[in-house]
């Protein structure tokens, strides 16, 4: 049975993230952690259920700017 890919995700590009994370050394896992930082972002779990809602609440803000 073959798993089921995210919504939006082709297989190709979950085996391209793989990649990234996999070949990644710790500095360049530390430096990409430090660059989401300060991008004034934070990293949060959501109920499954919730994410489309909060998918379209980030939408609706990025638009009005």
């Amino acid at each position: 049975m073959k798993p089921e890919l995210p919504e939006g995700f082709t297989e190709e590009q979950i085996k391209d993230i793989l990649e990234h994370y996999e070949t990644q050394t710790e500095d360049e896992a530390v430096n990409e952690d430090e660059a989401a930082l300060a991008l004034e972002e934070t990293l949060m779990q959501v109920p499954l259920e919730l994410v489309a809602d909060v998918r379209a609440l980030i939408a609706k803000r990025q638009a009005k700017h």
